[in-house]
């Protein structure tokens, strides 16, 4: 007889070898890569249950609370990300770089209510979170708190941000599931565990993957999800070709799923010539309607002969 059965080796990312870094989103935005350790416990409360003849030591324990805590720090601080993850900061930004805020004290209102949310967490390689489900964790009911030093101020210190999210436990009705009374999140599919999955709203532009040059007289620009012009925009001022830093005007442009068509004059394109590509802010949106950013000389891979 052996000493034991073996443990199991599963897939996720997550909890594979001795180190690695997270990437953390909230509420459909993504936070950012977290720095130093980030850790995920639990927070329980317990009571000692005591029968007579059993002795001064408790006889049983009962679970009374629970919480989950997952704490980290962020390695760069913005404006932005502080009003996401500080409940008690309110601040906006202008179109031109204009900043301001205040601090508020709102007391005994219920984070739960006003400010909880789904909560993402992904493993990292390479600096690039994860997409496959085994890699992703997701909680139902994270709210953020920031209960360290807000900003630190130094010549020699990082300005980093501690933060943490407690957990809340999310009760499941029959149509969310007829196995699971309550849970707290998943990693993996959620459909194995007999859960819903996590809400997460698309708040993300489509952005270009990859564009190529396979002929002389256009340019294919694949984007990261299914896009359409917005209204009232011409794409033909907002796309601009350029060829060995001749700028080429395009003559039409086409969008059909997640690929766009950029028709250019006769001849525009030679063989191992340079290709880039510019697109104005607000030219296509996807179907939750967030409109592209600036897209600035993104280069094309040339295969015209």
């Amino acid at each position: 007889m052996g000493f034991g059965k073996a443990l199991t080796s599963f897939g996720s990312g997550l909890t594979a070898g001795p180190l690695g870094v997270i990437q953390v989103g909230f509420k459909g935005f993504d936070l950012g890569l977290t720095v130093d350790a980030a850790t995920l416990k639990p927070d329980i409360d317990m009571k000692d249950i005591m029968y007579q003849q059993k002795g001064t030591k408790a006889a049983d324990h009962v679970l009374t609370g629970a919480d989950w805590i997952l704490a980290g720090s962020f390695g760069e601080i913005s404006t932005e990300l502080l009003t996401i993850v500080a409940p008690y900061l309110i601040a906006s930004s202008g179109s031109i770089g204009n900043d301001s805020g205040h601090l508020k004290a709102d007391l005994y209102e219920s984070l739960l209510d006003t400010v909880a949310g789904v909560v993402k967490v992904a493993s990292v390689k390479d600096q690039v979170p994860s997409l496959l489900v085994e890699d992703t964790m997701y909680f139902y009911l994270g709210i953020p708190l920031i209960n360290a030093d807000l900003i630190n101020w130094g010549a020699d210190v990082q300005r980093n941000l501690p933060f943490e999210f407690r957990i809340k436990v999310k009760t499941m009705s029959l149509a969310e599931s007829t196995t699971v009374k309550t849970a707290y999140g998943y990693w993996g599919d959620p459909s194995v565990e007999d859960l819903p999955a996590a809400l997460w709203p698309d708040l993300e532009a489509p952005f270009v993957v990859s564009s190529a040059a396979a002929v002389a007289t256009s340019v294919t620009l694949t984007l990261s999800e299914d896009a359409t012009l917005i209204g009232g925009v011409t794409a033909e001022d907002q796309i601009i070709v350029k060829v060995d830093n001749e700028f080429v005007v395009p003559t039409s442009v086409a969008f059909a799923t997640n690929v766009v068509t950029i028709t250019l004059p006769a001849a525009s394109i030679a063989a191992g010539q340079i290709v880039e590509t510019s697109v104005g802010a607000g030219t296509y949106e996807d179907g939750d309607s967030n409109p592209n950013e600036e897209v600035n000389f993104f280069p094309a891979v040339n295969t015209v002969v």
